[in-house]
């Protein structure tokens, strides 16, 4: 949780990129984690599979934007239109869907 927060400040608040592995380090030595073993444990094969299989799930749920919101039905994965201003755009298509679907 402390990382997942480090995380967020640096990116929205610092601009920093979190995709970077030099960002990931600092943030993991700033919030006291040894850097050297988070390194260990970021470079291993295991963290990278994890990671590519949530690339790879996130691709199946057409997921097109983060944070990202999609509808699975029975018919499928939806991708919902996010607006960060209003909720309306995605309870509209939402209901739609559902409506067209016959769910509502």
């Amino acid at each position: 949780e402390a990382m997942t927060q480090a995380i967020q400040r640096a990116y929205y608040q610092q601009a920093r990129n979190p995709s970077e592995k030099a960002t990931l380090i600092e943030l993991a030595a700033d919030i006291g984690l040894d850097s050297q073993r988070f390194l260990q444990v970021l470079d291993a094969t295991a963290t990278q599979e994890m990671l590519l299989e949530e690339i790879h799930a996130t691709r199946l749920l057409n997921a097109r934007s983060f944070p990202g919101l999609v509808l699975k039905t029975a018919a499928g994965v939806h991708a919902i239109p996010v607006d960060y201003q209003t909720a309306d755009p995605a309870l509209m298509a939402i209901s739609e869907l559902l409506e067209t679907e016959g769910q509502r």
